[in-house]
């Protein structure tokens, strides 16, 4: 599916993906250990690291943040970790939402 038309490398062109959420307007946290996640990662706004990937990206001069697990990602205080606002549109609870 995004797969790139001139490039063999990958069959999941992970920097082409990138750099489309980005010209639609989104802003891009990219996530990742291995070295193939380099090319995703180089176009990302903001990049999560470690393993192989926080290699490439200490050799590449692309700013990373370390991180261990999953968990590291979503604690609050984190660097890159922004709480979003709840905004219900159910209540899985069985209470009613207005």
């Amino acid at each position: 599916m995004h797969a790139h038309s001139r490039c063999r490398v990958c069959g999941n062109c992970k920097a082409a993906l990138v750099a489309s959420l980005r010209d639609e307007g989104s802003r891009v946290i990219y996530v990742g250990d291995g070295s193939n996640d380099r090319f995703g990662a180089s176009h990302a706004d903001l990049v999560f690291a470690r393993d192989r990937l926080a290699a490439v990206c200490g050799e590449k001069g692309i700013p990373f943040t370390l991180w261990r697990d999953f968990h590291d990602l979503v604690r609050p205080g984190f660097p890159g970790f922004t709480a979003a606002p709840i905004t219900p549109l159910c209540e899985p609870r069985g209470k009613e939402v207005n």
